[in-house]
């Protein structure tokens, strides 16, 4: 899950196609990953629960959508292929998308600092 976080960051694409179960590979390419986070900056990450039982991770990613932060909230299924986990689909939570976050409210990175002093002073804007 980190791992896949970290190749947003990073743009690399081919990572994250590697990383997707063998039957949603089939349907992808490294190109329409890159155009459908076409705009995006990923800057923090925040798991809240996850079950190896259950194969299933619920997390919060946020970015900066055109400048503007937002939040992807989703439920993911992992399954083993390989030894490798790897992402075979996701619910999408309400809360997704475009998010209100005050200047002076802690970051959601967990750096201690105060939004404006750390990620949000990251931004292309």
């Amino acid at each position: 899950m980190r791992s896949r976080f970290s190749a947003y960051c990073i743009k690399d694409y081919a990572y994250i196609l590697a990383t997707y179960a063998h039957e949603k590979k089939a349907e992808l390419t490294e190109q329409q990953l890159e155009e459908s986070a076409s705009g995006t900056q990923w800057f923090a990450l925040q798991v809240d629960t996850r079950s190896a039982i259950q194969s299933e991770v619920t997390f919060k990613a946020y970015y900066f959508a055109n400048g503007k932060p937002a939040q992807l909230h989703e439920t993911s299924q992992f399954i083993i292929e390989e030894d490798q986990w790897r992402y075979l689909d996701g619910a999408i939570h309400v809360d997704t998308g475009v998010v209100k976050l005050g200047r002076n409210e802690p970051c959601p990175c967990n750096s201690g600092k105060k939004f404006k002093q750390c990620c949000l002073k990251r931004t292309n804007r």
